[in-house]
């Protein structure tokens, strides 16, 4: 994977990631090509609140999408 080539060249993706690891407990991967990151999150979690802490770390440009699967 990319991730760690991407991680060491932006420094903001892995300490805003890190960062809703310790506050919310998710953690997110990076796609194999590196144009996104994605998380499983368990049921009960606030996807607004991550998005919120996105947010503060990366600016109101952050791009954050909720989607369910479906059992």
């Amino acid at each position: 994977t990319l991730e760690a080539p991407v991680f060491a060249k932006y420094l903001a993706l892995p300490a805003a990631l890190e960062t809703v690891a310790r506050i919310h407990g998710v953690r997110f991967r990076m796609t194999g090509s590196g144009s996104a990151c994605f998380a499983f999150a368990e049921e009960g979690v606030d996807p607004e609140a991550i998005r919120r802490t996105l947010v503060g770390c990366w600016g109101s440009g952050t791009w954050f999408c909720d989607t369910r699967l479906s059992p």
